[in-house]
């Protein structure tokens, strides 16, 4: 009898102890799993991260301004002599580049007639405070063997962006006149010498004399291309077909295939400015669709190497903007000096867009 109830009684705490053991391993997984549960939740609200690249924003000290108000400076100045040369001064322009050095670019015209417009050859005067200076012409006709000729039709100001990612202004310049749907531009992209440099190799079908590329929709005298993020920008341009097709490069200048940041065959940008957040949609496909549909846009912003969410709103794209092809959402929102992601919860997926605030 005394055997069997030690029996008994060594079964009842083999099974306790398994019973504990069981209860705490159990216990343990569960815990694990809410805890990767709550990890999984507060990574998916607050940080994010696109694995297909590393977040870059380079480093620099210019805040991408043009410190010229165009309109005030050259009001009641029409045909304005250029100090320098027997010429009239189209353009004045004054921004800080990447090193903190100040650089003036002046843009001129041989002629200049009473009803505004500015004709002739045209040339650039560039001044670095730290670089020295250097004049060219805007546009060399290579068959002529001289200066293009062209108009500009009212003074302008030069639009700033960074389109090989190294934290100093470039910009875009037209280069000859307005065609039927579009115009001929450079791409001016600065280094800290004392002038920037045309970068004419694109590999689009269709450039003029000097290599300048063929913008399809644009003919103001200075604009800025979108980015899909600050390694890739695009535009549009035409084929030998007459075919309008996009063009994507990444910051060294190379093409990339379109069809690799394209979502449901468009291309989303975004690009902020004095308080007003733009955001394009580029039809890749001309298949007209619908832009009506409302579209809920997730903002991130890059802390370290992770995007920390930091906001959400509504946009759709019913607005045209320069051509048919391209519709557009504005968004009037302050955000501080940064670089941001969006993401754009489309009908076919989510479509990214990145903008930096420089100041």
């Amino acid at each position: 009898m005394k055997k069997l109830i030690v029996i008994l009684v060594l079964f009842a705490f083999i099974g306790a102890v398994d019973l504990l053991i069981t209860y705490k391993s159990s216990s343990s997984v569960f815990s694990y799993k809410e805890r990767q549960k709550s990890d999984h939740e507060l990574y998916s609200e607050q940080e994010y991260e696109r694995p297909e690249r590393d977040p870059k924003l380079a480093d620099t000290l210019s805040d991408f301004t043009n410190k010229i108000d165009c309109e005030e400076y050259f009001a009641n100045k029409k045909g304005m002599y250029y100090p320098q040369s027997n010429e009239y001064l189209v353009s004045h322009n004054v921004f800080v580049n990447g090193d903190r050095s100040k650089v003036t670019v002046d843009i001129t015209s041989r002629y200049y007639k009473k009803d505004g417009v500015y004709s002739g050859e045209m040339r650039c005067y560039i001044q670095n405070s730290e670089h020295g200076s250097v004049s060219y012409p805007c546009a060399y006709d290579s068959e002529s063997g001289s200066g293009l000729k062209y108009t500009y039709n009212d003074n302008f100001s030069l639009l700033l962006d960074d389109y090989n990612n190294d934290g100093n202004p470039d910009y875009l310049i037209r280069t000859g006149d307005p065609e039927y749907g579009g115009a001929f531009y450079y791409i001016e992209y600065s280094v800290n010498e004392a002038y920037p440099v045309h970068h004419t190799n694109f590999s689009t079908p269709k450039t003029n004399s000097d290599s300048a590329v063929f913008i399809y929709g644009r003919s103001l005298d200075s604009i800025r291309l979108d980015h899909t993020d600050m390694n890739h920008f695009f535009f549009l341009t035409k084929e030998d077909d007459g075919k309008v097709v996009p063009y994507i490069y990444n910051s060294d200048f190379h093409q990339c295939d379109y069809s690799d940041y394209a979502v449901g065959n468009r291309l989303y940008s975004a690009f902020y400015e004095d308080g007003v957040l733009t955001l394009r949609a580029t039809d890749c496909a001309d298949n007209m669709a619908n832009y009506e549909d409302e579209m809920s846009v997730t903002v991130r912003k890059l802390d370290g190497q992770l995007w920390s969410r930091c906001g959400e709103f509504s946009a759709n794209f019913s607005e045209m903007d320069y051509c048919r092809f391209v519709h557009s959402f504005e968004y009037e929102q302050s955000f501080e000096k940064g670089l941001y992601q969006l993401e754009i919860k489309t009908p076919d997926g989510s479509a990214y867009a990145e903008f930096a605030v420089r100041k």
